[in-house]
């Protein structure tokens, strides 16, 4: 991918570190806050911070807080209304937002779904094996997924592609409709790019204006 799913040292850092801690690690400006936290406790952050990293604990940004880069390795992260960010990324846990999100980078998973209520603006969106949820959201960049549903509604406004990337060791699959990823596009929703699909997937598309948009893709 063009944008790894994560930021490589980052996250293997937060991989090695789940055998010793169960916590969060805190960056504030140049210092550093940490501390250990029962598993399944969460974790709720308010105000102004740099990294904010987990590996078991939920991560709940409360309303106006505002941070650079989110991450955890298993546990959710919970954002309310108005937050700022530059990244958020997950393996295992799933990102859902309030209202009037900014991520001036990516919103990334590998296992979790990503939702997004209304007044979102997001640099762009990738998933492996999530769900991605868009409500009036506007994103300048791509969405794309590998196996999860991409489901738009509302106004939300794609500046990018939508991209299905292809599955591992896998070519196109037709007239097998198990199992297989869902594109579901509303009637109000702009996509200035292309829908490329590198695989197979169930469409429901509100415009038939967009199906023109349309980009079939084997790279086997």
């Amino acid at each position: 991918m063009s944008h790894s799913i994560f930021r490589p040292l980052l996250i293997s850092a937060l991989l090695m570190s789940s055998t010793i801690l169960t916590g969060c690690v805190i960056h504030v400006g140049g210092g550093q806050y940490q501390q250990d936290y029962d598993v399944d406790e969460d974790l709720d952050i308010s105000g102004t911070h740099g990294d904010i990293s987990s590996v078991n604990d939920d991560i709940n940004l409360s309303s106006h807080s505002s941070a650079k880069n989110v991450d955890s390795v298993n546990g959710d992260i919970k954002i309310n209304d108005n937050v700022t960010l530059h990244e958020v990324n997950t393996v295992n846990g799933d990102i859902n937002s309030g209202r009037n999100l900014t991520v001036t980078g990516t919103i990334e998973s590998v296992n979790g779904d990503i939702e997004i209520e209304s007044g979102a603006t997001i640099g762009a969106i990738n998933t492996v094996n999530g769900d991605i949820d868009l409500n009036d959201a506007n994103v300048s960049a791509n969405v794309s997924s590998k196996n999860g549903d991409i489901n738009l509604k509302g106004d939300t406004h794609i500046s990018g592609d939508v991209i299905f990337e292809k599955r591992d060791n896998d070519g196109w699959n037709w007239g097998n409709n198990h199992n297989l990823p869902e594109l579901e596009i509303g009637p109000q929703v702009i996509i200035d790019g292309h829908i490329i699909l590198y695989r197979d997937v169930k469409l429901e598309i509100a415009n038939p204006q967009l199906r023109n948009r349309i980009i079939y893709r084997d790279n086997r």
